[in-house]
């Protein structure tokens, strides 16, 4: 069952005004996921062998690194909330736009459980009035 998706925005440090793709790293997602790899294509193919794309498995570590300067990246408005609110971090454009984050509730067809599926529908109900409620 698909949830609601998660718009990525470019947050860098409201520190260092640094937004060169190819003068600053990049952090991004687990090398493993979809995200990292369509953002390394993309840098890649537009930018080249100079760019700098670091995979981190966690996402407030990331943000805390953007926060200190030491990389930009793309990140759901949701996680980054409280570093914009501070002041610590600003969105830029830097021209490229990275696709959202997709999430879905997964169970196995068979053998069959309506309360699975049941749950997966509660998921997808609670994830579309998180949305409704929350900036993308």
């Amino acid at each position: 069952i698909a949830l609601p998706s998660f718009d990525l925005h470019w947050y860098r440090a409201a520190s260092n005004p640094q937004t060169d793709l190819s003068a600053i790293p990049v952090i991004s997602y687990s090398s493993k996921t979809r995200p990292y790899r369509e953002l390394m294509s993309e840098l890649s193919r537009r930018i080249g062998p100079k760019v700098r794309i670091y995979a981190s498995a966690s996402l407030s570590a990331s943000l805390r690194m953007i926060a200190a300067g030491i990389a930009v990246g793309p990140y759901p408005r949701a996680l980054a909330e409280d570093y914009l609110r501070r002041g610590q971090i600003v969105e830029f454009n830097p021209g490229i736009e990275a696709k959202p984050l997709e999430f879905t509730a997964s169970y196995l067809s068979e053998p069959r459980s309506f309360l699975v599926e049941k749950a997966a529908r509660i998921a997808r109900g609670a994830a579309e009035d998180w949305e409704k409620s929350h900036p993308r």
